[in-house]
């Protein structure tokens, strides 16, 4: 036999070739910094229930005004009607009406309004109908009477007679 073969025969027969396939890993321990993780808070707070010192002086006072309503002296009620048959409008609607602004002031105050308002109209109606100046399109008319170099022949002269400039 010779060597090539002996060569063949003893070697042990190969399997074929394999390609190990890695599984990268996205969330694999290398990808995590410091930074994603928080701070230690060292201050301590309080459970939040119902019953913060904010709620329950929340209902108290809802609970005085239910019970001053209800419990209230004729004269502080809505709907008191006075010995005359008038009707007196309550407390409350009294004050509020005593620091309200005047009539007066609410119809000046919208007059003013008023007329800013159609001045803003008025120059919003201006820039939309404004134009632009006339572009003088044809302010060189001695280029008309030149010729294009294109397809003309040497020595030739464009027809020009059926050219009209408008003004």
């Amino acid at each position: 036999m010779s060597l090539s073969v002996l060569r063949v025969v003893s070697r042990p027969a190969r399997s074929l070739p394999t390609t190990v396939v890695r599984q990268s890993r996205c969330a694999s321990s290398a990808a995590h910094d410091d930074h994603h993780h928080e701070e230690y808070d060292p201050n301590v707070y309080p459970k939040e229930t119902f019953f913060t010192p904010f709620w329950r002086r929340t209902v108290l006072v809802i609970a005085g005004l239910i019970t001053y309503a209800k419990f209230a002296p004729e004269e502080y009620k809505a709907g008191k009607t006075l010995p005359n048959g008038e009707h007196e409008t309550p407390w409350l609607t009294r004050v509020l009406a005593h620091y309200a602004p005047s009539i007066e002031n609410w119809v000046k105050t919208n007059e003013q309004h008023l007329v800013q308002t159609e001045e803003r109209a008025q120059n919003t109606l201006t820039q939309q109908s404004a134009k632009l100046p006339p572009w003088p399109t044809r302010n060189r008319v001695i280029r008309f009477e030149q010729a294009s170099p294109h397809r003309i022949p040497v020595g030739g002269v464009p027809d020009l007679s059926d050219l009209v400039v408008k003004p």
